[in-house]
């Protein structure tokens, strides 16, 4: 499998955890993407935030325009980031000298970036710091193991990353 086929089923697939928790709880299964929707610096997206009602007395289709942009730009920024992390834990992992599981670097690696994106970056926006924690956090687990997971095993990337020299084969 591809480097950008790998990211893309750890991207969607990481994301099982707080979708069942959602759905087993009566919550919005879309919650996490509209909060990730308020990273976006200077989009005034307001559909994450349930208290906020002006756009709904409005037009109707106004409303759902709304809510698309939030969604299209929840799954916009999701997608970068992960990208971002999918590919920084592929390099740290093809060059880890250290012993263990291959499944359980991936888990601490989840760990790490969830430290990171929700109680550091995510406590400054009022969407993502009120998505319920645990589901979030293992989201991030599930992430990290799936990118070391569906890692080739030869090294981290695959030729669309991977900066080799040309071949010399054809060269006179």
């Amino acid at each position: 499998m591809r480097w950008p086929s790998r990211m893309m089923a750890a991207a969607v697939l990481s994301g099982v955890p707080s979708t069942v928790h959602a759905l087993l709880t009566g919550h919005d299964p879309l919650a996490a993407t509209r909060a990730a929707a308020t990273l976006i610096p200077g989009l005034p997206l307001r559909a994450h935030d349930p208290s906020h009602r002006e756009f709904a007395r409005g037009n109707p289709l106004i409303s759902r325009y709304q809510e698309g942009l939030t969604v299209l730009g929840g799954v916009a920024v999701h997608l970068v980031v992960s990208a971002f992390w999918a590919a920084v834990i592929e390099a740290v992992d093809s060059r880890a000298k250290a012993g263990g599981s291959k499944l359980m670097r991936g888990a601490v690696a989840g760990l790490l970036i969830a430290a990171l994106d929700l109680e550091i970056i995510g406590r400054r926006h009022p969407a993502v710091r009120a998505l319920p924690r645990l589901p979030q956090w293992l989201d991030h687990v599930t992430f990290g193991v799936l990118v070391t997971a569906l890692a080739r095993p030869d090294g981290p990337a695959s030729t669309a990353l991977s900066i080799r020299p040309p071949s010399a084969v054809g060269r006179g």
